[in-house]
């Protein structure tokens, strides 16, 4: 009898590790850097959309439909030795190669990438300000038995990040690359969840697929800004 119960409780506690999990969201670690300038800062509003990043700001008037070009700084990391974590130079070189590529390739789709200023060019600049591995082997130990994702969740609500999970934080601008009139800027922050995929014990798993949703979705808000047809929201989850 009390094996039969022991045996339910396990597979109740399996089922509800395997089925009550978070896909990667967005989390309130939105303080400033200083990547961004003060002035930009205070324009950072909150717009209550999570197809957006937790704060941005776009120009009144910036009229997106005039833009055909992009210009594309590299991608910096300007973490602190907090946001550096477990990230070490060849780590940091990787994941900028990495999110600079899918970022490039989604935007020109519709844009035309370019190496310098010029009419009808927009110039985008972005920084990594924190991105931190999960943790593999308590992520496992956390997605098996329930208590540990009980504890996770407890931590998390201090600091918005379960303790296991991987994190990604940037800052980014947007301006007219002639007249360097400020369009666009944000700050947004992606923490994974414990849905099991076949990448649950890459420790980069959860950064990467951040990743490719801010790539997904910048195209996805350049689309909508452009009134062009057929924009399709981030497909990554």
């Amino acid at each position: 009898m009390h094996l039969e119960k022991y045996g339910y409780v396990a597979a109740t506690a399996v089922f509800l590790a395997l089925t009550g999990c978070d896909a990667i969201r967005q989390t309130g670690d939105l303080d400033p850097s200083g990547f961004l300038t003060p002035d930009i800062y205070a324009k950072l509003e909150e717009p209550g959309d999570p197809l957006r990043a937790g704060l941005s700001y776009i120009n009144p008037d910036f009229d997106a439909s005039g833009y055909d070009k992009l210009l594309f700084d590299p991608i910096v990391s300007f973490t602190d030795q907090a946001g550096r974590g477990n990230l070490n130079a060849q780590d940091s070189q990787a994941l900028s190669n990495y999110f600079y590529s899918l970022i490039a390739n989604e935007l020109s789709q519709d844009l035309k990438l370019v190496t310098s200023p010029g009419p009808n060019t927009l110039r985008f600049k972005l920084a990594i300000i924190k991105a931190t591995k999960k943790n593999v082997t308590m992520d496992t130990i956390s997605t098996v038995v329930p208590v540990a994702h009980v504890a996770t969740r407890a931590a998390g609500y201090v600091t918005d990040k379960p303790v296991f999970n991987g994190q990604l934080k940037i800052e980014f601008e947007m301006r007219d690359s002639l007249s360097r009139e400020l369009l666009g800027a944000g700050i947004d922050s992606r923490v994974g969840g414990k849905v099991l995929t076949q990448d649950q014990f890459d420790a980069w798993s959860d950064v990467n697929k951040a990743m490719e949703i801010y790539a997904q979705g910048m195209r996805y808000r350049l689309c909508l800004l452009r009134k062009m047809p057929d924009c399709k929201p981030p497909t990554v989850r």
